[in-house]
C-alpha cells in the first residue's frame, strides 16, 4: 500500500468531517472538510501533471505552515511525486545545496521567497498553483487517477554535509 492509498482511504471515509481548522486572511477561523482537502489536492495534482510532472519526479517544497502545504503534500502523494521538503529557515547556501543534490523538476515556495533560490531554479509560487487549481479541472474532467509511482511518494532529502556530520557515509 502506498502513502497516496492511505490518504485516499482516510479522506474518503471522512469526507464530510472537519479535517482542518485555520485562520483565514481576515482573521476568522475557517473549517475545511476532508472531502474539500481531497478535492483541492486532486485539482492541484492535475495542475502538477499539466506542468509535465509524473510519478517519481521530485518537487521541492519551501513553505511555512499553511493549507496549501497540506494540499500540495496530498496532491504529490496521490500522484506519486516525491516531496523534497526544504526548511524555511535555510538560506541561500543551504537551499542551493539541496536543489543541486535533489534536482527537483519544480520548486514550490511563497511570494518573495524565490530570490533565495538559484536564478535558473524552476520556482513557482504556491498561490499561483492553487489559483490554477481553483478553476477546476479543464473541460469538466473527473479527478485524476493515481499514477503508478517509480519511487516513494515522500522522501526526506538531507544534505550531504549533515549526513557526514552524523557519521553516516554519504
Amino acid at each position: 500500500m502506498l502513502l497516496g492509498d492511505l490518504f485516499d482511504l482516510s479522506l474518503r471515509g471522512r469526507s464530510n468531517s472537519v479535517g482542518l481548522v485555520h485562520e483565514g486572511p481576515d482573521g476568522h477561523l475557517r473549517e475545511v472538510t476532508f472531502g474539500e482537502i481531497r478535492d483541492r489536492a486532486s485539482r492541484l495534482a492535475e495542475v502538477l501533471r499539466g506542468r509535465g510532472l509524473a510519478a517519481g519526479d521530485r518537487v521541492a517544497v519551501h513553505l511555512t505552515n499553511r493549507t496549501g502545504f497540506i494540499e500540495l503534500f496530498v496532491a504529490c502523494a496521490q500522484s506519486g511525486v516525491v516531496v523534497v521538503p526544504i526548511n524555511v529557515l535555510y538560506r541561500e547556501r543551504e537551499i542551493a545545496h539541496i536543489v543541486a543534490d535533489a534536482e527537483p523538476r519544480l520548486i514550490v515556495t511563497s511570494a518573495g521567497q524565490g530570490a533565495l533560490f538559484p536564478p535558473d531554479a524552476p520556482t513557482v509560487d504556491i498561490d499561483d498553483l492553487t489559483a490554477a487549481a481553483v478553476g477546476g479541472l479543464p473541460g469538466g474532467r473527473q479527478a485524476p487517477q493515481r499514477l503508478a509511482p517509480r519511487k516513494p511518494s515522500v522522501q526526506q532529502q538531507p544534505c550531504a554535509r549533515s549526513r557526514n556530520q552524523r557519521g553516516v557515509p554519504g
